[in-house]
């Protein structure tokens, strides 16, 4: 405790401040980072004030309503800015308080523009009406500090057409086709690859796929009639999202002319997206966003190519007796006896806005924290109380008469396999360059790590 000669007159701007802070600091029901703590707070005894510039704005990252009320009511300006230029609303919204930031609002708070570095984002494609679709670029220029939106409309009846490398046919602009139903068995395949959670990485998972000899060096499939499964969260943490969702979307298509698949499940961060919940995308992403009066999320809605494209995917798939999903099957999920159909089409429904009400509870269990875009039990981490038993996963196995999981979203430094390859985690940190680039390679019953077309490690 700070010891220091007068009470609290020294403080500004109101002794109530002075003691909600140090209730916060031995109020059990917040945990202080000590570094935050000591920035928002300056030394006492010198006699400098309490509040820095940006007070407001750490306790909006602490995530605290309470300490934003008193904040704002001892008259601290909702719409200081800091070094990053961000205020307090910014945190607010990339943090998906909307609690907050609606208390931030009530007090006249706002965003300004930012400074950030070149970029160019796009294209976003999206349809206007039965005629008619769009084409934009967001764009910012650090030289001039401006950012614009460069945006096209052409006719629907220009289509097919070419943008920017990608072929846009008349079914993807028609957003309200039948697509019919999710396949979610797939046998006697020849071969599979399994790449892990990508996270805007797009330049790693391009060039894992040419050493691997699945795409050329520009990109266009060469895998003959292979199957390529993708276990979600491509969206977040990486500066290059648009660019591995139009290079799937693109692949796609290759790959079913030359008879081949690829498979894009959804992970736990594309409906993040969906939902507006902005935590883990880049600064820079919601910068530019903001500076055009954009929300990032809406660049995905359901009228965007992208964005209906991605809300048709399955979260799981099986090929050869291999079940692949983002996360894991709990044992809890298990017991409500539910198959992939099933499970993919409550998912589908749901993001779709064509859910059977009878289904939302089931349906919010299967995106909750024991389903299958979150659960982490099949990770047998010492670490982690939540591993699920050997006799539940065999279980599981049973259920989905399956030889294996193949999972993501759980963190590992190299493909590993778990139970006696009975769950095999492909999701390796991309942002780490010290990892090397791998995916799982799949033949016949046979399992490999493989770097290159050259270069595997038997698991």
């Amino acid at each position: 405790m700070v010891q220091t000669k007068n009470s609290t007159e020294m403080f500004y701007p109101a002794k109530r401040s002075l003691i909600f802070f140090w209730l916060l600091i031995f109020t059990p029901q917040v945990c202080l980072n000590s570094q935050v703590l000591n920035s928002m707070v300056s030394t006492i005894s010198s006699g400098n004030k309490i509040l820095t510039a940006d007070t407001l704005q750490k306790a909006v990252i602490l995530g605290n309503l309470n300490l934003v009320k008193i904040l704002l009511k001892d008259g601290v300006n909702p719409n200081n800015v800091d070094i990053s230029g961000w205020t307090p609303l910014d945190y607010a919204k990339k943090r998906n308080r909307s609690d907050i930031e609606n208390v931030l609002l009530a007090s006249g708070a706002r965003t300004f523009p930012k400074s950030i570095g070149d970029m160019i984002d796009g294209p976003h494609i999206r349809r206007i009406d039965s005629v008619t679709f769009e084409v934009y670029f967001l764009k910012n220029d650090s030289k001039i500090n401006k950012s614009t939106l460069i945006r096209n409309t052409y006719p629907v009846s220009n289509l097919p057409m070419t943008i920017n490398n990608i072929l846009i046919e008349p079914e993807d602009i028609d957003l309200n086709r039948k697509t019919g139903l999710i396949t979610s068995s797939y046998q006697n395949k020849s071969k599979i690859f399994i790449v892990g959670d990508i996270h805007g990485e797009f330049s790693r998972v391009f060039s894992l796929l040419k050493d691997n000899r699945i795409i050329d060096k520009n990109g266009k499939w060469k895998w003959g009639k292979g199957q390529i499964v993708f276990v979600g969260d491509i969206f977040d943490r990486g500066s290059k999202v648009t660019e591995t969702l139009w290079f799937i979307f693109s692949l796609e298509k290759q790959a079913a002319k030359a008879g081949g698949k690829v498979h894009l499940l959804l992970g736990n961060h594309e409906p993040m997206i969906f939902n507006n919940d902005l935590r883990y995308i880049t600064d820079e992403y919601y910068s530019l966003c903001e500076n055009l009066g954009l929300n990032y999320s809406g660049l995905f809605d359901k009228q965007s190519v992208l964005g209906n494209w991605l809300r048709q995917k399955p979260v799981m798939v099986q090929i050869n007796g291999f079940v692949f999903l983002h996360a894991g099957i709990s044992p809890e999920l298990i017991e409500m006896s539910l198959k992939a159909d099933s499970i993919n089409k409550m998912v589908r429904d749901y993001f779709n806005n064509t859910e059977d009400k009878k289904n939302t509870t089931t349906r919010q269990f299967i995106l909750g924290n024991k389903g299958v875009l979150w659960y982490r039990g099949l990770v047998a981490d010492t670490s982690r109380k939540d591993v699920i038993e050997e006799k539940e996963l065999n279980k599981a196995l049973a259920f989905y008469n399956a030889k294996s999981f193949i999972i993501g979203h759980t963190e590992v430094d190299s493909i590993s396999s778990f139970f006696n390859k009975k769950v095999i985690d492909v999701n390796i940190p991309r942002r780490n360059d010290e990892i090397k680039e791998q995916g799982l390679l799949i033949k016949k019953d046979y399992m490999w790590v493989s770097y290159t077309v050259n270069k595997k490690k038997k698991i």
